[in-house]
């Protein structure tokens, strides 16, 4: 950019000394040829500052879209592993997919801080920050369920929900409309949430219902969005497409199970520290 403005100065400074001295002489015709080098330097360095800046913008976006995803899926997947440690039937039926649904959990860590080293020149510094800090909060949810895989806590409620804050922050600060536009397709498939806020979602009774509740609205989403036809489980979508969409599932319902007036929409506006 400055490159491009030093020489168009030139230029026009060289085409007005050449024209006020030499006026129609012979060597008015090389300043001219001067100062019109000058010019496509100008042209040419300003179209390339434009390009660049496009460019960088495209990276941008594509970086925090990335990353949203990313950190979505681990959430899903970190729930996942939540609601089988509460409920005793649950945890009797997936017992045996827990190894499995660990490593996925894991895998979708390691995901997401490959994504964050490759787009760290791309973030703000508080942003990259704060997705550090979501990082660090998943890995230690995930060293928790390797130490103790029996039951859940309510240390692990409060852990999720603080997480779920900040991943619903930056998912909608970067990519609101498609944040907004996901989470109203959502909300139109629950609206008979079995869940009242004086139940509490350590509870194997309460946490039992809210999985059979979370399952349930999984296969109405997946029905009423199209661009989720032909996949029925997140664990067997590669594109990212379920990522979103499940993640607003769980932050709908861990809102309405911890006593929490405040829907996926509001608690997006959280961004203060961990």
């Amino acid at each position: 950019m400055v490159a491009g403005v030093v020489a168009l100065v030139l230029a026009v400074a060289v085409a007005i000394v050449g024209l006020f001295r030499f006026g129609r002489d012979l060597e008015a015709n090389l300043w001219a040829g001067v100062a019109g080098l000058f010019l496509d330097i100008a042209v040419a360095a300003l179209v390339i500052n434009v390009l660049t800046r496009i460019e960088i913008r495209r990276r941008w976006h594509a970086s925090y879209h990335a990353l949203s995803g990313r950190f979505a899926a681990c959430y899903v997947a970190a729930m996942r592993l939540f609601y089988i440690r509460i409920g005793p039937s649950v945890r009797e039926a997936n017992e045996s997919r827990m190894p499995e649904f660990i490593e996925i959990f894991k895998l979708h860590l390691d995901d997401l801080r490959s994504n964050l080293e490759a787009f760290a020149t791309l973030l703000e510094p508080d942003t990259y920050a704060e997705c550090r800090a979501i990082e660090q909060r998943l890995w230690r949810l995930l060293i928790q369920i390797q130490l103790d895989v029996s039951i859940a806590h309510d240390r692990d409620v409060n852990i999720m929900r603080a997480v779920g804050r900040h991943i619903s922050g930056f998912i909608r600060r970067h990519d609101f409309e498609k944040y907004d536009e996901t989470l109203r397709a959502v909300s139109r498939e629950m609206t008979d949430i079995p869940l009242s806020r004086a139940e509490h979602l350590c509870s194997a009774v309460v946490a039992e219902k809210a999985w059979g509740y979370r399952l349930t609205t999984q296969t109405r989403v997946n029905c009423a969005l199209p661009e989720l036809s032909g996949v029925s489980s997140i664990v067997q979508d590669y594109r990212g497409r379920h990522d979103l969409p499940y993640f607003l599932i769980d932050i709908v319902i861990l809102n309405q199970a911890l006593g929490g007036e405040e829907s996926a929409s509001a608690s997006a506006g959280s961004g203060s520290g961990f």
